[in-house]
């Protein structure tokens, strides 16, 4: 399969804005210029995946292989690292706390590591893809899966803000959060919207506008999660509000990304060296997502750099050396594609 090179180099600076993002508030003060960058980067971040994976989301795919592709590509690796992490940890947690090692109890650790772990977004993605495969899987037409796409957005909404839904579950919350983006990103695919100049200009100009009431809230899921709302007393009309504001943002900010990079790749040769380098940094997305927090968040402790410009130029700097050592270790555990499929959802 020929591979998008735009697309790629999207992927890449996607998963830059993560780490970078994840790094902020781990080793700064957050000051006023961190924290617009923060908000900035936490504005669209997490819907730009979504809407990259409902790009190419292909509901005609036989059922057998997309559920072979999406169970070695996403869950795979987060059962694997789940079970490798709370297998070491949980021993020695319990020899700390005076307790003989239960075998049971090592094992259930690590089933409740997979479902409740702080991996959410592959949770999250592969449960988007699952229920708009079963959404649309026997509707022929694209204007049929599209119709289909947006009744079960809305059922989806509709039962979480009456409290039908669970909303104690991060991944949970998670899917109701990607879901809409994953649709949007398919719609702009089968109607080409994203090719139009027009369209990302206006996304850019909507993104600026609505960024200014934007609170920048640390949670991803601003805005999707009724609970958090119930003790402000915020509900009705205002809840409503604020879930358009978070969807509203999301897909402005994506958008316009997506489409400021597509026009740059009218203007570089696809023979640029750096633009080919860029876009190959963006196939190990999922790689450098479990990497950087299953080993660099988690177990390297980070420096804590001065506020103020130096501070954000330093944190950036320390971004770049995450994302490349991540990079680094993707690289090599391709060398074996069963170590690759375990590890970082390779094959």
């Amino acid at each position: 399969m020929n591979r998008i090179l735009y697309v790629d180099v999207v992927k890449c600076l996607a998963i830059f804005l993560v780490v970078w993002g994840h790094l902020i508030p781990n080793c700064s003060a957050v000051d006023s210029v961190d924290m617009t960058i923060y908000s900035v980067i936490f504005s669209f971040h997490m819907p730009l995946f979504a809407i990259m994976s409902g790009m190419f989301f292909r509901p005609d795919t036989d059922w057998k292989t997309f559920l072979r592709n999406k169970t070695l590509g996403i869950l795979l690796p987060l059962v694997f690292w789940s079970f490798l992490q709370e297998g070491l940890i949980s021993p020695v947690r319990m020899l700390m706390a005076n307790e003989a090692i239960s075998v049971h109890g090592v094992v259930r650790n690590c089933f409740y590591c997979v479902m409740y772990w702080e991996l959410w977004f592959l949770k999250a993605l592969f449960m988007c893809f699952c229920y708009a495969y079963v959404s649309a899987h026997w509707f022929h037409s694209v204007r049929s899966v599209i119709v289909v796409g947006v009744c079960s957005v809305l059922l989806l909404y509709l039962l979480s803000l009456c409290g039908i839904l669970p909303n104690k579950s991060q991944f949970l919350i998670g899917f109701i959060f990607l879901y809409p983006f994953f649709w949007v990103g398919y719609i702009l695919r089968q109607c080409h919207w994203i090719e139009s100049k027009l369209v990302w200009l206006m996304a850019a100009l909507v993104w600026i506008v609505l960024f200014q009431f934007w609170q920048g809230h640390d949670d991803t899921f601003y805005g999707m999660n009724t609970s958090y709302f119930a003790h402000d007393g915020v509900n009705g009309m205002l809840l409503v509000q604020k879930v358009l504001l978070r969807l509203l943002i999301g897909i402005a900010g994506s958008v316009a990304l997506i489409g400021a990079i597509r026009q740059l790749a009218t203007i570089l040769s696809e023979s640029n060296v750096w633009w080919n380098h860029i876009a190959k940094a963006g196939q190990y997305t999922l790689g450098v997502y479990t990497l950087h927090w299953v080993i660099i968040m988690r177990y390297v402790p980070m420096p804590t750099v001065p506020d103020g410009m130096v501070g954000v130029v330093l944190c950036w700097c320390l971004s770049v050396l995450v994302m490349a050592g991540c990079l680094f270790m993707c690289r090599l555990l391709m060398h074996n594609k069963w170590i690759a499929m375990l590890t970082i959802g390779k094959n």
